[in-house]
């Protein structure tokens, strides 16, 4: 079951930089209240194009978010092209699991499936380069 919370605004670039051929990991300040726990997506607004970049969130701690993505279009490229002091605006959180009775986004089991699969994407991404 996917949820949705839209409260986000713009986020300042601090970092973005390459870790691997095409993979990048961009850090972003902003008000980081709506976002619960990583393995939900935002999306990112791009000057310029229509459609939203949905990107899955890395990690979160207080203002600070942290997002890991791939160059895979013109998209992500003109992402990875954004610098420190930019602007980027972010609309919408959501989840693919419902809050639970004590309003935490996923269960342990869930959260830990979400780890192993994360983690397996990302050590693919980076060997098939």
């Amino acid at each position: 079951m996917m949820t949705s919370n839209v409260k986000l605004g713009v986020f300042k670039v601090l970092r973005n930089e390459e870790l691997a051929p095409k993979v990048y990991k961009m850090q972003l300040e902003g008000d980081c209240s709506a976002i619960t726990a990583s393995g939900q997506f935002v999306n990112l607004m791009l000057e310029g194009k229509y459609l939203r970049r949905p990107i899955s969130v890395c990690d979160v701690e207080g203002d600070l978010l942290t997002l890991v993505y791939k160059v895979v279009g013109s998209g992500t490229e003109q992402m990875s092209s954004l610098i420190q002091g930019e602007k980027c605006p972010i609309q919408h959180v959501y989840s693919f699991f419902k809050p639970n009775a004590n309003n935490q986004t996923q269960t342990h089991k869930q959260q830990d499936f979400i780890t192993k699969c994360s983690t397996i994407l990302f050590h693919s991404l980076c060997k098939s380069y």
